[in-house]
């Protein structure tokens, strides 16, 4: 049964954005048409022989009503199609936040404390999770922590040829260790992982605590990460007594809510900080969880800046008041040659011309390009190609949302947008409003001679040649080759995806061809 935005499950579930295909199953927002709200929707394919087996499971993860878990609605099996609707929450997932950098040791124990306290109910009746990564854990606007596909990632993607959705406490323990580990440290245990680098290990192959990884890391926390890592926690109601001792009454979710609503994008300097850090040793905190006053949880380093930091942002200030001086030379002197009618004003009014002289060309059509050959599945929206070259930057052709990566997931090595110019014309640049950044991106065109083609190959992308690339494209930029090339076609071939709610996806906004 092929599905297109519009069409409407159970006559109530109208399909809104494709987010992801995933072996047999895909992924899609929809819009819940009784309650007018917002939907997660899995969708079986006809032909899984374990649509049954997965549905059961959906009715079992049902039982989560806690609103820190993304609720199961609904569970489907008819004779056309099988499909599970869950909650759907506005927010980033935790894989995301830690892009920038670690949470502060509030946030990271709040956090944890809310998944632990959240699965203790489900592992008292011997319900697990078993996928809890950063990308299972969603952040809302609001601050508030959800859990994302209970019991259903594990049906519907199992780990092994054989399903084995059963798991225990002991995986949902040491993945929340992980989780703990990580918004510390920024590093993912046993990785690398999830957008992050590896965790250090001694020469015993031992992972490094996170006080060794980062200054600053509260003794106590770095104390429980390294308990429940090593097996001396063992339960999530254990680990939400000793984070609930740490924590008090404490309540990190507006902290949380504006690094959703204001997201940070880690600087170079920033980052250079960071990897700077020197590994410090543990040491003996005044407090801790037998105290009986919640602990006061240090963030040493954000109160700290590094010579070469400050070095930096000397020489900052030292360029933008030379900076100023050259603009303010450069206004006198113009005026001058203004008043004058010099010979510099009448080059500047012939160079302004030569730009605005340039030809661009109309498009014919486009086409998306997502071959199965590839690893595609032969086709990436394409009822939203027209928004690509409307005239209007507030439309766009998206590409569907990956999970994982921001390489298409490691599913593929890319997907383009195909663009028609009616005949064959001298290409000298494309220029492009794309959504969101960075974005990787790669200019195409046909192999071969690309004049003499008359239909772009859509088999695969060696078919295909490139002649421009910009590996971390802003939301404003130019593809130029080292030469104007001849061709009707060309392809803009995106490598990597900027990241968004729920994974990572990209767009174009507006493209536009020049001679």
């Amino acid at each position: 049964m092929a599905l297109e935005i519009g069409d409407i499950l159970g006559g109530r579930f109208r399909l809104e954005e494709q987010l992801e295909i995933r072996g047999s199953t895909s992924t899609w927002r929809a819009v819940d048409q009784v309650l007018s709200r917002s939907v997660l929707v899995h969708i079986l394919s006809p032909d899984n022989p374990r649509a049954p087996e997965i549905i059961d499971t959906a009715r079992q993860a049902a039982r989560a009503t806690d609103s820190r878990f993304l609720r199961v609605l609904d569970a489907v099996t008819d004779a056309q199609v099988s499909y599970i609707v869950c909650e759907w929450a506005e927010g980033m997932e935790l894989e995301q936040l830690l892009a920038s950098g670690p949470l502060t040791a509030l946030e990271s124990a709040w956090l944890v404390r809310e998944l632990a306290d959240a699965l203790s109910a489900m592992h008292a009746q011997g319900l697990y999770h078993t996928r809890l990564t950063p990308d299972a854990v969603v952040i809302s606007t609001a601050g508030n922590v959800k859990i994302n596909g209970f019991l259903i990632d594990a049906a519907l993607h199992p780990r092994t040829s054989v399903p084995v959705v059963a798991g225990t406490e002991t995986d949902d323990v040491e993945s929340l260790g992980k989780l703990l580990y990580a918004t510390l440290a920024s590093r993912w245990p046993g990785g690398p992982g999830f957008g992050l680098a590896a965790a250090p290990t001694d020469g015993q192959g031992l992972t490094l605590s996170p006080s060794k990884v980062r200054a600053g890391v509260s003794p106590t926390l770095d104390r429980i990460t390294a308990d429940v890592l090593a097996g001396r926690i063992t339960s999530s109601a254990q680990l939400t007594t000793s984070l609930t001792t740490v924590l008090g009454s404490a309540d990190a979710s507006p902290d949380l809510a504006h690094r959703v609503r204001f997201p940070m994008v880690r600087d170079a300097a920033q980052a250079a900080d960071f990897e700077a850090t020197a590994v410090v040793p543990v040491t003996p905190g005044a407090s801790g969880p037998d105290s009986k006053s919640p602990l006061i949880l240090p963030e040493s380093t954000k109160a700290q800046q590094s010579p070469q930091r400050m070095l930096l942002v000397t020489g900052i200030l030292v360029a933008v008041v030379v900076l100023a001086l050259i603009i303010g030379l450069v206004t006198v002197f113009n005026r001058k040659h203004d008043a004058a009618g010099g010979a510099s004003t009448a080059a500047g009014a012939s160079a302004s011309g030569a730009k605005t002289g340039v030809k661009v060309y109309p498009i014919a059509g486009a086409k998306d390009f997502d071959p199965v050959a590839d690893g595609g599945n032969g086709e990436e929206n394409p009822a939203q190609l027209p928004l690509a070259y409307d005239g209007k930057t507030d439309t766009a052709w998206t590409t569907l949302v990956y999970k994982g990566t921001a390489k298409l997931g490691g599913l593929k090595k890319g997907v383009g947008y195909i663009i028609d110019l009616g005949q064959p014309v001298s290409v000298g640049t494309v220029s492009l409003v794309m959504v969101g950044q960075p974005t990787g991106l790669e200019l195409r065109v046909p192999a071969g001679d690309p004049k003499t083609v008359t239909s772009p190959p859509m088999t695969s992308a060696t078919q295909w040649t490139v002649i421009a690339t910009n590996a971390a494209a802003g939301t404003s930029v130019d593809l130029s080759p080292t030469k104007p090339v001849t061709t009707q076609f060309v392809m803009v071939y995106i490598t990597s995806l900027p990241a968004v709610t729920g994974g990572f996806k990209a767009g174009i906004a507006e493209v536009t061809v020049k001679a």
